[in-house]
């Protein structure tokens, strides 16, 4: 997940812990999940958007 622009360890370990443990999972996140993830401190949807985790998963699933 730290290959991920905008996660880092502290982040990864939260992001585990919600169920997300693959960049194949992270590039498949809907509306839904983007605000599970949102839950945690300092993790916004519009941070997951404009870091565009989706689209960087995607890219690493290549």
């Amino acid at each position: 997940m730290k290959k991920i622009s905008g996660i880092g360890p502290a982040y990864e370990k939260e992001i585990n812990q919600k169920g997300f443990t693959t960049y194949k999972q992270i590039s498949e996140l809907t509306e839904a999940d983007m605000e599970k993830l949102a839950e945690i401190d300092g993790i916004t949807v519009d941070l997951i958007k404009s870091e565009d985790w989706v689209g960087q998963a995607k890219e690493l699933l290549k």
